[in-house]
């Protein structure tokens, strides 16, 4: 058996790109043949994954391998990955609206991010099986009509990290964002409104 996972952005220490890899080592740890294609490589790949890493091409794929296709954005192969013939799943890792980024980049939302949506929509039973990395994203997928869908949290291998200790006599607490810094995110929220609501309790906080 060989699976291939396939990317539109393979992007070093990109959430998607991480559950990829962690799902790849899983596989090959098996014994079950695994390679990763992408569409666009934006970062390189990490030295032991090269050899497993390839662009993708239709032509690449043969008709017994199982498909794994990650979808996150607008990507043009997916006309091509839909009309696969092999077994497919289609993993949904949620497309932020266009709503989020109309004011602020009209060209992204109108031309990027709204085709990469309705394209999803009008996928039908393209796929064997829906899975999205949130129940979130699952309840859109069963709201546009996709069948069978199920839910699995993002795979994710957590490095160790050595302990920290505050610094003596130190009132300081530190937030811990963790995502982009764009308009979904609502790094607002933390830099304003819970910022004053703990100095309004008299306690210190930065945002890191």
């Amino acid at each position: 058996m060989k699976v291939t996972q396939i990317l539109t952005n393979l992007v070093s220490a990109d959430a998607i790109a991480n559950e990829a890899m962690v799902l790849h080592n899983f596989l090959i740890e098996r014994g079950i043949d695994s390679r990763i294609a992408f569409t666009n490589l934006i970062r390189d790949i990490p030295g032991p994954l090269k050899r497993y890493c390839f662009p993708f091409s239709k032509d690449k794929i043969a008709n017994d391998e199982m498909v794994i296709y990650h979808a996150s954005t607008h990507d043009s192969a997916l006309e091509q990955i839909k009309n696969l013939q092999n077994k497919k799943i289609f993993r949904y890792h949620n497309i932020t609206p266009a709503k989020y980024f109309r004011k602020y980049d009209y060209e992204l939302a109108e031309y990027y991010i709204k085709p990469a949506l309705e394209s999803i929509m009008k996928l039908s039973n393209s796929f064997d099986k829906y899975i999205g990395a949130s129940e979130f994203s699952s309840t859109e997928m069963r709201a546009w009509g996709l069948p069978g869908v199920a839910t699995i949290p993002i795979a994710i291998k957590f490095p160790s990290v050595p302990k920290t200790e505050e610094a003596s006599g130190s009132n300081l607490k530190r937030i811990l964002f963790v995502g982009r810094i764009v308009p979904n995110k609502k790094i607002e929220d933390i830099s304003g409104r819970s910022l004053r609501n703990l100095a309004s309790n008299s306690i210190k906080a930065a945002i890191c």
